[in-house]
């Protein structure tokens, strides 16, 4: 097996002992701290604020438990493949949000197959920018166009809301850009982050493929 495959293998058998064995113990957890709760209603007593203080930290933690082991591996690009998961969370997005995400993959795009940790970095940087859209750009409409050239993946993610100043452009890490440059300059990519050319902002990533 070369190293992507026991790569990817490890990222599954962790996210299965996060699911199983931590989210065992989280629950058993919650299941403790709601009885202690129901107990002190029932002997009309006051329950301890620390308890429901308690509850709501355990309740993040099992998200924060949950958005790991999604980070490990969507498991969206097993099902569907790198360009139609981007196809699916664009719609995801709009259907939570009512942000109109358009996508355009070049058919010379589809026919690509992207190794397993690629296709992660790549979901995983559409995403973020989507993200980022919907907190911090008050916009109403985003496009996702992806076509192939020189023998790399230009993926264009670019929105018509309020822009981004001088500052944010020397600030990246105010976008969370640190991460997505990251995860792209792993695999010999970059990333590049402008206004508009009338309004709106663009991330472009360069990904050799």
């Amino acid at each position: 097996m070369n190293r992507a495959g026991r790569n990817k293998e490890e990222r599954v058998r962790i996210a299965r002992e996060l699911h199983d064995d931590l989210g065992s113990m989280l629950t058993g957890v919650k299941w403790a701290i709601a009885t202690a709760i129901e107990r002190a209603q029932r002997a009309a007593m006051p329950a301890d604020p620390q308890l429901a203080n308690a509850s709501q930290l355990l309740d993040s933690a099992v998200d924060t438990m949950r958005r790991i082991i999604s980070d490990l591996r969507p498991s969206v690009l097993d099902h569907l493949g790198v360009w139609t998961a981007i196809e699916w969370y664009a719609g995801q997005i709009e259907e939570r949000t009512g942000l109109q995400c358009r996508v355009a993959v070049a058919e010379e795009v589809a026919a690509i197959e992207v190794d397993a940790e690629r296709a992660t970095a790549i979901f995983r940087i559409v995403q973020e920018a989507l993200n980022n859209f919907v907190r911090h750009a008050r916009a109403s409409r985003a496009e996702i166009r992806i076509r192939r050239e020189a023998g790399a993946v230009i993926i264009a993610v670019e929105d018509d809301g309020v822009g981004i100043g001088d500052d944010a452009l020397v600030r990246t890490e105010s976008w969370g850009l640190l991460g997505m440059q990251e995860r792209a300059a792993r695999f010999g990519g970059d990333i590049a982050l402008s206004r508009g050319v009338k309004e709106g902002t663009i991330l472009v990533l360069h990904m050799p493929v």
